[in-house]
């Protein structure tokens, strides 16, 4: 009787560490599955945040391409101004000795 007893009280300590280990197992799944709503959550952010990055990229690459077309235009109108500079110094020096007479 009293080794039956035993045996009882053993089967139901186990019984209640076994549910406890359930309720455990429980909250960890349940813990696992918001970790992973959070890590989908993160992914999402971090592919918008590469495209964005992809886009400043492409936008900047351009901008220097513009850079460059104006840095170029600005070169060809500073040419222009030096010969046209040139060519006024050449009519005014010009006008001197050989102007006005006829």
């Amino acid at each position: 009787e009293e080794k039956k007893a035993g045996l009882e009280g053993d089967k139901a300590g186990l019984e209640g560490e076994l549910a406890e280990a359930r309720s455990t197992i429980a909250d960890l799944e349940e813990k696992k599955a918001g970790l992973e709503g959070d890590k989908a959550g993160l992914e999402g952010e971090l592919a918008e945040a590469r495209s964005t990055i992809a886009d400043l990229e492409e936008k900047k690459a351009g901008l220097e391409g513009d850079k460059a077309g104006l840095e170029g235009e600005l070169a060809e109108a500073r040419s222009t101004i030096a010969d046209l500079e040139g060519t006024k110094a050449g009519l005014e020096g010009g006008r001197g000795p050989r102007g006005g007479g006829g």
